[in-house]
């Protein structure tokens, strides 16, 4: 009899373990199908807006330790599509675009439920949609060719974009920078010049290729983030531009570089490769 029961008591185990997987992806699924189907009415209005914008991208939320992730069908419908273990510890508010190991190692944008509260976090979603697009068009193609990030690979320094020790608090770089964001505010084509030399003189090679990365990865994510911000009547977001600097403060600057930029040929807006080479050199 004792047998029969443990038997039974294995039995019912055996068969909860089998529908944990449905019971979880269809409460999931129930509880941010609305909030998805959000991201697509917003995707509606804003696709043809700019290229990296033409198409949805995968969205992974971060909960009970697991990323669980949605794509895009072909009728537009964010549908789930898989379960899987996240590696490292999420914090709640979370809005990345990373690859994940589980998805192809696609660059998928991660965020944590709460994005779906306010308008303002919907924005944020295809600010990180861009990431994952630049990850797919030239991303490695122009990291490749930097010294830093070669040198960050060497060192299998993965977390180089995050941590790299650059000199914001450098006195000369913050001077330089002030004015730079400056002459941008006042449209001072010579001011900008005139700037930007100066902070490539004051910084080293690698140190310059970093600022560089980052005002067009980041600063380019920000300038379409803003088009969105002011196309939905929000507040425009220049959040990092005032002192003392950090990694965020090229959020800022590039973003307003690029703007700069943009105006004077159109065409950069769209053209990923284009513009950093613009970013880059000072002309």
């Amino acid at each position: 009899m004792k047998k029969i029961i443990f038997l039974s008591v294995l039995l019912l185990i055996f068969s909860l373990t089998l529908m944990s997987e449905p019971v979880i992806k269809d409460s999931v699924e129930m509880k941010y199908d609305t909030s998805l189907q959000k991201v697509v009415r917003i995707y509606e209005k804003i696709k043809s807006m700019y290229k990296v914008l033409e198409n949805l991208q995968p969205i992974a939320i971060a909960e009970n330790n697991n990323f669980y992730i949605f794509d895009a069908d072909e009728n537009l419908n964010y549908k789930f599509i898989k379960k899987t273990p996240c590696k490292f510890s999420i914090p709640k508010g979370i809005r990345a675009a990373i690859p994940i190991d589980g998805y192809e190692d696609r660059s998928v944008c991660v965020v944590t439920g709460d994005v779906f509260d306010k308008i303002e976090d919907y924005v944020i979603i295809f600010h990180e949609f861009v990431h994952c697009a630049q990850f797919q068009t030239v991303e490695m193609k122009i990291k490749e060719n930097l010294e830093i990030y070669r040198k960050a690979m060497e060192k299998q320094d993965y977390m180089w974009e995050i941590n790299y020790a650059f000199p914001y608090n450098n006195e000369n770089f913050e001077k330089a920078y002030a004015e730079f964001l400056n002459a941008l505010d006042k449209k001072d084509t010579t001011g900008i010049k005139d700037s930007r030399n100066t902070i490539k003189s004051i910084l080293s090679k690698d140190e310059y290729e970093y600022l560089t990365w980052q005002e067009w990865k980041e600063g380019y994510a920000r300038y379409i983030e803003n088009k969105l911000q002011s196309f939905f009547n929000l507040k425009i977001n220049e959040y990092g531009k005032d002192r003392p600097y950090s990694r965020i403060t090229f959020y800022a600057g590039g973003s307003k570089y690029i703007e700069y930029l943009a105006i004077r040929e159109q065409s950069l807006s769209n053209d990923l490769e284009s513009l950093y080479k613009n970013i880059v050199e000072i002309k």
